[in-house]
């Protein structure tokens, strides 16, 4: 399992933040936890997106988390003041009054009210500068600098040259550093240590209790000390500083490149960009990741570490799904840079199938399809063709539905043999699945897609099984089983946002919304499809918001809110143009909600052209077909055309009967046909039009 995440950066990420949880849950079980994070304004993303994700997982828990921040911690990390847990406690300024008594307790009572006042004037609430001020005045200068810089130009030029050259070098590392560090910046010939306490009696550095380090005692004591470095001084310690982090301590890759850039060796940069790239990715800092393999390509990157840098820029920029066109461009230029069946070349192909869904451009997933197929391998590289293939069938099926030429590429990839490995069995799993339900075989599907979760748990891969579990869950619902839904996919969607996996917790919100719908809880159903649509408009993916609108008019057709309905059916079916699969879904909802507001001729040319779509596609079409077959059967009644009515009431009752007859297990049969609205009210017209009796 352990390898299995070290070779992929998300999902080292996700079972990091998973394992962090489980510690922090047991320890928060023994005895109440507080986590104290000063200078959180200098903190890294991921440090942050775990705190987030504890503070939500760990809600019921005896948990504090204390962050001192400056205030450019809002900008740099603004959801962690969009936390729900959150108690903002500003701190102004010294007052006035407190600030007066600060100066005399430390400088005398019999002091001159107008130095005081001065003192105080000069500090405007400023607790470091009035500090600084104090200790001037009692020093016995009566000269005040204007500004807090001044003041701590003066304080550190009136060290001695080897404590100020000490102060310089520590300064290259930033406002903490280590004393070994240091050491390879000064040399052997200063008594490194005996200065460094000398500074810290000052009050000018402070001791580090856990490492071997040293702290300037504030931020702007390090500026400070980093102002008296001449150009050539700044970049020789960048560079020895680079070198030294090389050996003693690398894990910070972006502090390495950071040290390398200022030094201005920029290729030296580049191997620690990329690192920092995927060191970011894995932390699910996607803004990190982009900055840093942005700022390595800029930097004069050769093929090989342009081409690593260029697939991880595209995952990030996929996985955060607000620039497709970017992400896009990006993934092509990957390809071209990674030989046809290198690792690199399959990763950056699958993130564009992940693009290419969501933009509903099916001729480009085949073609990806087709390369993919056409590609041999390399050494390591079998599994991931296999995963990329199968996500890509997947996603076809899913949003185009079966084809001619689609259904010639699945063939090949389902012939491609069997495979090993639990995550890649899993999305063989998932693509079975999908084969399944194209086929109206949902009882075959939902053991599939019960298995692939199984298997990508069994890979530790718990984000792919999320979704797996949810596609199950709907599947439960479609059978009609929506007792064991509606807890199996809460209990689902609970883990994904742990994960903080975005794109699935909308999915599996949008198949509870249906379960909810299908308990009768309209008014619950039709918020969380509200919800999802929201999140999938912000976010640019048409494909689920598409689908999502079409479950929303189901639900507000059921309300009686018959405008909504019509509104939210007709948009569903023109964001879902390209994509056949859910359009004819969308068209029959139409055809339904036009009817019902009295445009039943209209109403009729909808539920036709969904039908056409499904007769097109050869059969079954996505999980919406009796809901199409029924639009069609009402709308043929509403315009006059019974006997019409009734040969589409008896395919559609003969189809349902078939799909029943499939179901070995009776109470699963009875299920289907009495527990979903749409089935049953074919069930009934059919007994009440045709005098035939579904069992």
């Amino acid at each position: 399992e352990l390898e299995r995440a070290r070779r992929s950066p998300q999902l080292l990420g996700d079972q990091l933040n998973l394992a962090w949880q489980d510690w922090l849950a047991a320890e928060c079980r023994a005895r109440a936890v507080v986590l104290v994070l000063d200078d959180l304004h200098w903190s890294d993303l991921p440090t942050v997106n775990l705190v987030l994700g504890a503070l939500r997982a760990l809600a019921d828990l005896p948990l504090l988390v204390l962050g001192l921040a400056r205030p450019e911690g809002r900008t740099r990390f603004p959801a962690l003041w969009q936390a729900s847990a959150l108690h903002d406690l500003r701190l102004e300024g010294l007052g006035r009054s407190a600030s007066d008594r600060l100066v005399r307790s430390t400088l005398g009572a019999q002091l001159a009210p107008d130095v005081v006042a001065r003192l105080v004037d000069l500090a405007a609430g400023n607790a470091f500068y009035l500090e600084e001020l104090i200790r001037h005045a009692a020093g016995g200068d009566d000269s005040l600098p204007d500004t807090i810089v001044a003041m701590v130009q003066a304080r550190l030029a009136a060290q001695p040259e080897h404590a100020r050259r000490v102060l310089r070098a520590a300064s290259v590392f930033g406002p903490t550093f280590p004393i070994d560090g240091v050491a390879a910046l000064v040399g052997d010939e200063l008594d490194l240590e005996s200065t460094l306490r000398s500074l810290a009696r000052d009050e000018i550095l402070i001791a580090m209790s856990d490492v071997r380090g040293y702290a300037f005692r504030h931020a702007l004591l390090c500026e400070g000390a980093a102002a008296m470095l001449t150009d050539d001084d700044r970049r020789l310690g960048h560079r020895l500083a680079a070198e030294w982090l090389e050996i003693h301590d690398s894990r910070d890759a972006a502090i390495i490149a950071h040290h390398f850039t200022q030094a201005q060796q920029p290729g030296r940069a580049v191997p620690w960009y990329r690192r920092a790239a995927e060191q970011a990715l894995t932390g699910n800092d996607l803004a990190g990741a982009i900055a840093w393999a942005t700022r390595g390509l800029a930097a004069g990157a050769a093929r090989e570490d342009q081409a690593a840098m260029l697939v991880t820029l595209t995952e990030a920029q996929q996985w955060r799904g607000d620039d497709d066109v970017a992400a896009r461009q990006t993934g092509e230029r990957a390809m071209a840079l990674h030989e046809p069946g290198a690792s690199g070349w399959y990763r950056a192909a699958r993130e564009l199938v992940f693009v290419a869904s969501r933009a509903g451009d099916g001729e480009g997933i085949q073609r990806l399809m087709s390369a993919a197929l056409a590609s041999e391998p390399m050494d390591g590289a079998a599994p991931l063709k296999t995963q990329m293939l199968c996500i890509a069938g997947t996603r076809a099926l899913n949003t185009f539905g079966p084809s001619p030429a689609l259904d010639a590429l699945i063939a090949q990839i389902v012939a491609d043999g069997a495979a090993s490995d639990p995550v890649t069995l899993g999305r063989q799993c998932q693509l079975r699945a999908s084969l399944a339900v194209a086929g109206g075989d949902f009882e075959a599907a939902a053991v599939l897609f019960r298995e692939a979760a199984d298997r990508f748990e069994e890979g530790g891969d718990l984000r792919n099984a999320a979704p797996s579990r949810s596609a199950f869950g709907f599947l439960l619902c479609e059978l009609g089983d929506v007792a064991q839904a509606e807890p199996l996919l809460r209990a689902t969607l609970a883990l994904a946002m742990r994960l903080d996996a975005r794109e699935t917790v909308a999915a599996i919100r949008q198949n509870l919304g249906v379960a909810l719908a299908r308990l009768g809880r309209l008014v619950e159903a039709a918020a969380m499809q509200r919800e999802v649509i929201a999140v999938c408009d912000a976010s640019g993916n048409m494909r689920m918001a598409a689908l999502s609108r079409v479950f929303f008019a189901a639900v507000e057709l059921e309300l009686g809110d018959l405008t909504a309905a019509v509104d939210a059916s007709v948009r569903a079916a023109e964001a879902a143009r390209e994509m056949p699969a859910i359009r004819c879904f969308a068209l029959a909802l139409a055809g339904r909600s036009l009817v019902a507001v009295g445009r039943a001729v209209e109403g009729l040319d909808a539920s036709r052209e969904a039908m056409a779509i499904v007769r097109e596609q050869g059969g079954s079409i996505y999980d919406g077909e009796s809901s199409v077959r029924l639009s069609l059967v009402r709308a043929l009644e509403a315009t006059g055309d019974r006997e019409a009515a009734h040969d589409e009431l008896r395919a559609a009752a003969a189809l349902l009967q078939t799909r029943a007859a499939n179901l070995r297990d009776p109470e699963a049969r009875r299920r289907f046909l009495e527990n979903i609205h749409d089935n049953a009210a074919i069930a009934l017209l059919s007994r009440d039009w045709l005098g035939v009796v579904l069992s």
